[in-house]
Order: structure tokens, then C-alpha cells, then sequence
């Protein structure tokens, strides 16, 4: 898929499961995670940067 591409995710909850859809559904689309703890949200946010998604 190019970079041009225009397929947004947006997975609401960063936690386990939203996480692991986020990994799964994230090959060349743009991937927004949403969580209503920061906490949790920054943790997925640095597991799914050092999983390259």
C-alpha cells in the first residue's frame, strides 16, 4: 500500500484488545488509539511505536 493512502483506524481503548486490533488491522493505514486513561494510553502508544505500528 502506498503512503499516499487514506485508510484511517481509530480503535477506542489502548489497553489489551484494542491494542492487539490496532496491531492487527494497522499495514498501511494511519492508526489513532483512544483510551480514556492517559495512563493507558501512553503505555500503548509506546508499545505500538516499538512494534513499528
Amino acid at each position: 500500500m502506498s503512503k499516499d493512502s487514506k485508510d484511517v483506524v481509530v480503535v477506542i481503548g489502548a489497553g489489551g484488545i484494542g491494542l492487539a486490533i490496532a496491531r492487527r488491522v494497522a499495514a498501511g493505514r494511519t492508526v489513532v488509539l483512544a483510551d480514556h486513561s492517559e495512563k493507558v494510553l501512553e503505555r500503548g502508544r509506546r508499545a505500538a511505536a516499538h512494534r513499528g505500528v
